[in-house]
């Protein structure tokens, strides 16, 4: 039944991931790694330095095996997604084979792991190398039978995966050196037999060590085609330093003025509360239990919450490294739990306290849409909320409070639960992500597509082919607009598109541009005839105060706010009248 049960969950954690995986354009952080992978494909050099070495290599296999689609460009991000649901199977041990399967299932639906597991952006594989390298300490720790031999292997490999991948690799070596580092000082190393076992094991199979150092080489140079992919996983180092510094925006166009990141705890309530409370549980069982697998555990997720605070240039990204330690935590809550009712559970009791539960949360619910549509009043609500109170004393004195506590936590679990399939569902299969919502803040948008589609059109009637006209572009466009211009030939890239005269040839008789240009939206400076049309490539959202009302229908429904639109305009020649005459 276990297999059978990760069999499935495994099943959903693909279908989710995979998906319409390429349903929605490419966003701009999202293109320029994709970009980074297409150059090399391509043969050209690559234009940027702040990108990863393992997506690059990645994007590279997947473009020249299926061709450079959306898709492609994130297969790789969403394999390691579905991967990272794969590895509390490993942790059935410290975590108990009920909890191992609870925390596998928040980790599939989790709004926030999906959302980033849909996205191309390489904190997941540091995510996922930091797992490898937990599950090879307990496998090295439960040493029996020659496990500790494949602990150390998975934990090499763990630490290749993490090195190569994100400048999120700084925060996962400082937790470890850290911890490491409370072991010594607190004399705790001596008492850590498994400690001993690991580091024995690494010394003794340098084989290994030289393999996974070989193979660290090979992805960060993308096969030997990338001559700045080495240089670029050294400068990881000075990046994730940089985040310590005040954010002063992305190099994205639409980044700028942006506010910095929201902390990960808040993201965490806001899109997995689940995870957060049964998390906050699940913390307080290990610190009371301090065994030093528990105590890493709890070090991994408090030291993740402190350096997100410390990090205010942090990438949205990097909320998965307090986020999958707080899945386990909240795996091992509820499987506890889940063991207590199966064990002690009167389901005639727990039934009657789930059911009131129920029937109020969804009369809450109901009567707070009525006050957030301005079709009732708030104490509706908080009547209900308070009827509800007054059911559980009741049924705390009739009955037992076990049978009571148990009951309402059965129905607060199954209730969050239900908004964490909400969440994710609303957060991951919408055309175009909307930008308002804290975790996207900048999307791609709804008129990259049209833009391709009516350059195309151009194109046939310029030059007899959807792809053959010439374009001069602005790299001020951005990368999202650069990755749908991939598959015109004759794009020139410019740093800024001006009003240049054209060297050796008369004002008279020489066009300044070609018949296609594409700028940011603004007026086209020449006395030539042009028609322009915008086009929406961004959206980006910031925050904004919403009175009572609407702050809960957003809560509850996730419904768009007021974004703010950035346009490209697409100018085309159009015939002189001198030209339409003579015809």
């Amino acid at each position: 039944m276990e297999i059978v049960a990760w069999a499935v969950i495994i099943a959903l954690a693909l279908a989710t991931r995979l998906v319409d995986l390429g349903a929605r354009p490419l966003s701009d952080t999202e293109a320029a790694q994709a970009l980074v992978s297409w150059q090399l494909y391509q043969g050209l050099q690559t234009t940027g330095r702040d990108y990863s070495p393992l997506l690059t290599t990645a994007g590279l296999i997947a473009f020249a095996l299926w061709g450079a689609t959306e898709f492609t460009a994130r297969l790789a991000s969403a394999i390691a997604g579905a991967f990272l649901v794969l590895l509390p199977m490993g942790l059935r041990r410290p975590l108990g084979r009920i909890g191992a399967l609870c925390a596998g299932v928040l980790i599939c639906l989790s709004p926030s792991a999906l959302y980033l597991s849909r996205t191309t952006n390489g904190d997941i594989f540091v995510v996922a190398g930091a797992a490898l390298w937990f599950i090879g300490i307990t496998r090295v720790a439960n040493g029996a039978d020659g496990r500790h031999h494949l602990g150390a292997i998975t934990m090499v490999v763990g630490l290749a995966l993490v090195v190569v991948s994100s400048p999120l690799a700084g925060s996962m070596i400082l937790l470890l050196l850290t911890f490491g580092g409370a072991l010594w000082v607190t004399h705790c190393w001596k008492r850590v037999v498994w400690l001993h076992e690991m580091i024995a094991d690494l010394t003794a199979r340098r084989g290994v060590l030289i393999a996974a150092l070989i193979a660290v080489l090979v992805i960060a140079n993308g096969l030997f085609v990338n001559q700045d992919g080495l240089p670029t996983m050294v400068d990881q180092i000075e990046m994730w330093l940089r985040g310590f510094a005040p954010a002063t925006g992305s190099a994205t166009p639409a980044s700028h003025g942006m506010s910095p990141v929201y902390p990960a705890l808040w993201l965490l309530g806001l899109y997995d509360p689940l995870t957060l409370l049964a998390g906050l549980f699940g913390l307080r069982m290990v610190l009371a239990r301090r065994r030093s697998l528990d105590l890493w555990l709890a070090w991994w997720f408090c030291g993740g919450v402190l350096l997100d605070v410390l990090r205010p240039g942090r990438s949205v990204g990097e909320m998965l490294l307090t986020m999958w330690p707080a899945a386990l935590l909240a795996g091992l809550a509820i499987g506890k739990f889940v063991e207590t009712v199966w064990k002690q559970g009167d389901w005639k009791r727990e039934g009657v306290v789930v059911a009131s539960c129920l029937t109020v949360f969804t009369f809450a619910y109901i009567t707070f849409m009525m006050y957030a549509s301005n079709y009732g009043v708030i104490w509706q609500p908080l009547a209900a909320i308070g009827m509800l109170v007054v059911l559980i004393v009741a049924f705390w004195q009739w009955h037992d409070s076990a049978s009571t506590v148990r009951g309402v936590m059965l129905a607060m679990t199954g209730t969050l639960f239900l908004f964490h399939v909400a969440g994710a569902v609303r957060l991951n299969y919408t055309p175009i992500a909307d930008a308002s919502q804290p975790l996207v803040r900048a999307s791609a948008g709804e008129g990259l597509r049209d833009l391709v589609t009516v350059l195309q059109f151009a194109s046939v009637r310029k030059a007899n082919d959807p792809y053959l006209v010439e374009i001069l572009a602005g790299r001020d466009v951005g990368p999202a607009v650069e990755w749908q211009l991939r598959a015109f030939p004759n794009v020139s890239w410019v740093r800024k598109v001006e009003q240049l005269p054209v060297e050796g040839a008369s004002s008279s008789t020489a066009s300044r541009f070609p018949e296609v240009v594409l700028a940011p939206e603004g007026a086209l400076l020449t006395d030539e005839p042009y028609a322009g049309q915008d086009f929406v490539v961004r959206n980006y959202g910031q925050p904004t105060s919403m009175p009572a009302t609407a702050f809960i229908r957003w809560y509850l429904l996730r419904e768009p706010q007021p974004q703010q639109p950035e346009k490209v305009v697409l100018w085309v020649k159009q015939p002189s009248a001198a030209n339409t005459s003579e015809k």
